[in-house]
């Protein structure tokens, strides 16, 4: 650092970190300073404050410049490190929100999330967040799928009673088809036995919105569902759920009234849903923070509520150790308003004045 960074750090020690950490929380302060400082200078009446003001403002950006140049280096190597090259196969936009054969049997496409640098641009970054999620949701269908087969494999003709990571149902019928206003519902009859032994009023079982999928050849056909209607009573009556269902490509229509197995998956579907569909319709124009959830960016701007506002008071009452003290005196002077804090913890005690200017309305 230079001079002028040496004196500033000397009347503000608490500002200097010596750590990549404390330097990058040290960064945001200078950030906001600078914006802030100009603002005081052309409010100032009096003539010391004023220069004492601007010699302030330039040590801080010799400040803010080296705090960068130290955070520099770092950040090249770290983008340096070996990143996945591979392109996606196809457009994340245009992926189907309910799983399908493909995503059962087949090796999803997924690429890490970047925990340094920075993504080619948002589409990049939302592929990535946007397959992972989904992953996410299908996986616990997609091993409770494996599990079935892999028990039936093993135990031959005899009957497969539980999974460990889903939830199973046999004997299942599709009773009815009906329209509505969203495309066709189907109306799915439990098995009785099962559905007695099972305590509907606290159970989390068959919630509106979880992911179903079903087969009538030991999951060699998959039909994938939603359930859209799953009043407690009724299915606790009656055994019945109403569920809207999608078709694969060139799949026909699912049977009615034959016996079926049906999976239900432990992740519920809901939650995933509506953040997978708005990844798929985010733009460059309604996503905040790609300056640096994107672009890595680690160079911190004033919020525009900070540069609207002339008079800044913070309450760090909820950040602070019971152990330390926190004093506050203002000191109003002319037009000027000066914040004394003063914190004291142990053996050590620090000292920090902010400046701001308070206009009277």
């Amino acid at each position: 650092m230079d001079r002028n960074t040496g004196r500033f750090s000397k009347i503000y020690p608490p500002v200097v970190g010596k750590d990549s950490d404390s330097a990058l929380s040290s960064l945001g302060l200078c950030t906001f300073l600078d914006s802030f400082i100009p603002r005081l200078i052309i409010a100032s009446n009096n003539e010391n404050t004023h220069n004492c003001l601007e010699s302030i403002h330039e040590d801080l950006k010799a400040l803010r410049s080296g705090i960068s140049e130290r955070l520099l280096k770092p950040e090249i190597d770290k983008r340096r490190e070996k990143r996945d090259e591979r392109k996606p196969p196809n457009d994340f936009r245009k992926i189907s929100i309910l799983p399908t054969r493909e995503d059962i049997f087949y090796e999803p496409f997924l690429r890490k999330n970047l925990r340094s640098g920075s993504y080619e641009n948002l589409d990049h970054y939302l592929d990535v967040q946007f397959r992972l999620l989904r992953e996410d949701c299908i996986a616990q269908l997609r091993n409770g799928i494996y599990e079935f087969i892999e028990a039936k494999t093993v135990l031959g003709h005899r009957e497969v009673r539980r999974l460990q990571d889903a939830k199973l149902y046999k004997n299942v019928f599709v009773v009815s088809k009906e329209s509505s206003l969203d495309g066709p519902l189907y109306e799915l009859q439990l098995d009785r036995h099962q559905v007695s032994h099972i305590r509907w009023e606290k159970s989390k079982r068959l919630l509106y919105g979880s992911l179903l999928c079903l087969s009538s050849d030991d999951f060699d056909t998959l039909y994938f569902a939603v359930i859209e209607n799953a009043d407690r009573e009724k299915i606790k009556q009656e055994g019945k759920i109403k569920v809207s269902m999608r078709r694969g490509k060139g799949q026909s229509e699912i049977p009615l009234n034959s016996p079926m197995t049906m999976v239900e998956s432990s992740a519920y579907f809901e939650a995933y849903r509506h953040v997978l569909k708005s990844l798929q319709t985010m733009t460059e124009e309604d996503t905040p923070f790609k300056r640096y959830i994107v672009h890595g960016n680690k160079d911190l701007r004033t919020p525009k509520y900070f540069e609207r506002s002339v008079s800044i008071e913070f309450d760090l009452g909820p950040i602070i150790n019971q152990k330390h003290i926190l004093k506050k005196i203002h000191i109003e002077k002319k037009n000027t308003m000066f914040a004394y804090y003063q914190m004291m913890n142990g053996r050590l005690q620090h000292h920090y004045m902010l400046m701001s200017h308070s206009y009277k309305h």
